[in-house]
């Protein structure tokens, strides 16, 4: 989803998110692509031993790499769009933490199915939230945005009618 408002500075959400096909043809098209283009190098151009690889477990994800685990990193990162709006810089998981994007959320390591992440965003303003994901030679990544919104203090003499009563 897009344009999500209902977040407060602080506040834990969960994010959920997952590779899903529409049928066992779909899953297969997905392996023979990443075959075809040699990012699924480990198995060899089998489809059978691609989908047998991405149902396995991969153990501790401080270990998984390409050659163990079919998706070997998975995590959710974030950008303040202010401060990329500032530095006209763009918002990609590719990008080390320097301030202005961060990482929220341990690299994780799995097979294909659905996750979910609990994240905190303390930058008020419109955040750009990516889910990024590793499988085999490719990275991809699904964005959005999320406006989060400062919480109350109730008693500073400001009162915010999305937040509080006065």
């Amino acid at each position: 989803s897009s344009g999500i408002n209902a977040e407060y500075g602080g506040s834990v959400f969960t994010v959920k998110y997952g590779l899903t096909f529409d049928s066992d043809d779909g899953r297969n098209q997905f392996f023979q692509w990443l075959i075809d283009n040699d990012w699924l190098p480990v198995v060899n151009g089998n489809i059978t031993k691609a989908n047998e690889f991405c149902d396995t477990d991969c153990g501790d994800p401080g270990d998984a790499n390409d050659e163990n685990c079919c998706v070997h990193h998975i995590n959710i990162h974030s950008c303040p769009e202010e401060a990329i709006t500032k530095q006209e810089d763009v918002c990609g998981p590719w990008i080390q933490p320097s301030g202005s994007v961060f990482t929220h959320t341990p690299s994780m390591a799995s097979g294909i199915e659905n996750w979910q992440t609990d994240v905190v965003l303390t930058n008020t303003g419109t955040n750009i939230i990516i889910a990024h994901i590793r499988i085999g030679l490719v990275q991809m990544a699904l964005g959005w945005t999320m406006t989060v919104y400062p919480k109350a203090n109730c008693g500073d003499g400001y009162c915010d009618n999305r937040t509080e009563t006065c």
